[in-house]
């Protein structure tokens, strides 16, 4: 998508916290942006009367990333 060809970084990760947010997720915020060890995006859910925590780390690249070296 051109559109996101576009964007820093940093801009990306903002999209992606409103993409979330308006998926519904709830406290959905931006980590801190310096040594954030990965954790680019947290929010939370509530599934079966449990709320637990959600940690996202955004890749917004020109390449290919292998679905290898995401697994962490």
């Amino acid at each position: 998508m051109a559109v996101l060809d576009d964007l820093s970084g940093f801009e990306f990760e903002d999209v992606m916290e409103d993409v979330f947010r308006n998926l519904g997720y709830e406290n959905v915020r931006q980590a801190d942006r310096t040594a954030d060890e990965g954790r680019d995006v947290i929010m939370e859910e509530v599934v079966d009367g449990t709320r637990r925590a959600i940690i996202v780390e955004c890749k917004h690249t020109g390449t290919c990333l292998l679905y290898t070296s995401l697994m962490a």
